[in-house]
């Protein structure tokens, strides 16, 4: 008689691959809405921080999953990577729109932060100062 060996499963490797489905899935369509006008701003930043707590939340079970992969053999490696790939796209977005250039970087391709900000006509366009004239005149012509 032959001995089989039953594998165990890991439920957080496929609770992370449903989360990150989830995640990508409503961070895609509340995109596209934002996009085309049907959610406003306010919606729009509320479901894609709900998103991006979901794909954390998978990304946490993929960690889980991938370690009782290689703990105990435990089924469910490829749906932790999945979990991870799905879960990627709204945080490294929210990533980007939130975190800005360090300043070193900013100085090495030439751009500076404003030191002030002027609203009046005193700075005139290099393209002539006849549209400058015309834009700053209270006398129409």
């Amino acid at each position: 008689m032959t001995i089989r060996y039953d594998r165990p499963v890991s439920h957080a490797a496929y609770l992370s691959c449903r989360l990150g489905q989830f995640s990508f899935l409503l961070f895609v369509v509340v995109l596209v809405a934002h996009r085309f006008g049907l959610m406003i701003t306010p919606y729009f930043v509320a479901l894609v921080l709900l998103s991006v707590a979901f794909a954390a939340l998978a990304i946490l079970f993929a960690a889980v999953g991938l370690m009782r992969l290689w703990q105990v053999a435990a089924k469910g490696g490829g749906a932790a990577v999945k979990g991870l790939v799905y879960s990627l796209p709204p945080l490294l977005l929210f990533r980007r729109s939130t975190i800005s250039p360090p300043m070193s970087s900013m100085r090495r391709h030439g751009w500076s932060l404003p030191l002030s900000i002027s609203c009046g006509c005193s700075g005139r366009p290099r393209w002539g100062r006849r549209a400058a004239r015309r834009r700053c005149s209270p006398i129409r012509r």
